[in-house]
């Protein structure tokens, strides 16, 4: 993450996150499962309520 500041003048100001992203991850819960990309297009197709093509 980072911290984001618009300026009076307006300039965006980006300070870069103070964590590496394996450190944000560290104690994470391992995967338990997978999905393939066409698993991902159905569940995505059925959350929008539409029948994958």
């Amino acid at each position: 993450m980072a911290t984001v500041t618009l300026t009076s003048k307006g300039r965006l100001v980006l300070v870069p996150a103070k964590y590496e992203p394996e450190d944000l991850f560290r104690h994470r819960p391992a995967v338990q499962r997978a999905m393939s990309m066409a698993d991902m297009d159905r569940a995505i197709a059925a959350a929008v309520g539409r029948e994958d093509p």
